[in-house]
């Protein structure tokens, strides 16, 4: 087994009484995280257990992430988008911060795992911005 498959592996909690998943299936699941993402989004938007005030910074993230006049220019191949990944995940992590988990696996379509992946790296992108922890 190569290094990159055993680190992939290794990641999965054993301590789970479920059967390991196959490496297949974890590479089907992290290609599902960013489409099953969106879908989330999408649906606690029109969720109206979610409170405006929680809605607003994602309209407003999803505003600046389509303008063309950002902090880091697009064009700069690499870095140019890091600007608007740390200002979606500061609104995303804002949205989630206080939605009931019960909401979020109910419009969720993946798997608990990458449910949690998925507000991990949420949180992580948050933590980019100064002044955030």
């Amino acid at each position: 087994m190569d290094d990159r498959r055993t680190i992939v592996v290794n990641a999965v909690d054993h301590t789970d009484p479920q059967e390991p998943r196959k490496f297949s299936e974890l590479v089907k699941e992290a290609a599902l995280l960013v489409p099953n993402s969106v879908k989330l989004l999408m649906r606690l938007a029109r969720d109206p257990r979610i409170p405006l005030r929680r809605k607003i910074p994602v309209v407003a993230a999803i505003g600046y992430a389509v303008s063309p006049i950002d902090v880091i220019p697009d064009f700069l191949l690499g870095v140019g988008m890091l600007d608007d990944a740390v200002v979606i995940s500061f609104a995303l992590d804002n949205l989630l911060s206080d939605t009931d988990p019960e909401i979020l696996r109910e419009h969720w379509d993946g798997t608990q795992d990458a449910l949690d992946l998925a507000i991990s790296l949420m949180r992580w992108g948050s933590t980019l911005i100064p002044g955030r922890s």
